[in-house]
């Protein structure tokens, strides 16, 4: 868990939860099977009336255990690595856009916001000039957002450091929501990209960060941001809509892995969430009592 960055009350948490099972089912770690713990779920729904919610962060905190014992050859299978809890709130479902919708928005947002800016809707040359700063600013970031899938929050911790534009990478540092990874830049970004760095944030007060909301109130920036995106795209929720579109896109053309490392997931079962077979509902008894549950 320590290595996962986890908190240390969350550490705290569920060495209680894994040592509660433990001495419920009374057994050496290597006896311990799928049936073991499922019978525990069980006790937890019928004995101590806990809801679904509450034996998902048991039984997380029991997969944590396992792994740990399998990844350091304590135990040669994992009881828990297949087990999940069926009622579960699945997350939202949002509408899903494809490569060409967000491509599309991101034009669109030039072509309005960018190229269609009419000056003469502001008084003053200084607001004129700051509006243009601020709109090439927005079109950087929601290039990042569309094309590399990461969390509207991950926006403001991007320093300028973490761009290698001879690489056309860009690296996201880890966090408590996601794990650090280096992401591909994409052709369609480059241009807008190379401009911003070397014309517009100069003129920006960022200091060794890539944007400027060190200076300014970020939910001023996605609240402003999502007006003018609505303003294109009337269906627009959040910017959660377009991660869970981009991830889902991954899944269509990469492997569980390699999409879980570009999501910044810290466990494949956040990646597995994204997959069109787990939307309905997650399952509880795989094979309670299948003769291969060792």
């Amino acid at each position: 868990m320590e290595s996962k960055e986890f908190s240390r009350a969350t550490q705290g948490l569920y060495l209680l939860k894994t040592e509660m099972f433990l001495k419920w089912v009374g057994k050496e770690d290597v006896q311990i099977t799928k049936p073991d713990i499922l019978d525990y779920l069980e006790y937890l729904k019928n004995r101590k009336k806990n809801r679904n919610t509450t034996r998902v962060n048991v039984l997380i905190a029991i997969r944590h255990y396992f792994a740990y014992l399998f990844e350091n050859d304590y135990i040669v299978t994992n009881p828990a690595a297949l087990l999940k809890i069926r009622g579960t709130q699945v997350k939202r479902i949002y509408h899903i856009y494809t490569n060409d919708d967000l491509e599309e928005l991101y034009d669109h947002y030039y072509n309005i916001y960018i190229r269609g800016f009419e000056a003469n809707k502001y008084w003053g040359n200084a607001t004129e000039a700051y509006i243009r700063l601020k709109r090439e600013r927005n079109y950087v970031a929601l290039g990042i957002l569309i094309y590399q899938g990461i969390m509207a929050n991950e926006l403001k911790n991007i320093k300028i450091d973490d761009i290698n534009l001879q690489k056309a990478t860009l690296k996201i540092a880890s966090s408590k929501q996601a794990k650090e990874r280096t992401l591909p830049l994409k052709a369609a970004q480059m241009g807008t990209l190379i401009n911003y760095i070397q014309n517009i944030r100069p003129q920006l007060n960022t200091d060794e960060y890539l944007f400027d909301f060190e200076h300014l109130s970020f939910n001023d920036f996605t609240k402003h941001l999502t007006h003018q995106i609505r303003k294109i795209e009337r269906n627009f929720l959040n910017f959660r809509q377009i991660r869970a579109s981009v991830i889902t896109h991954w899944l269509q053309t990469k492997d569980l892995r390699k999409t879980q490392y570009l999501a910044g997931h810290r466990s494949i079962q956040a990646t597995e969430n994204y997959q069109p077979n787990n939307l309905e509902s997650l399952i509880e008894d795989i094979a309670k009592h299948h003769p291969l549950n060792l």
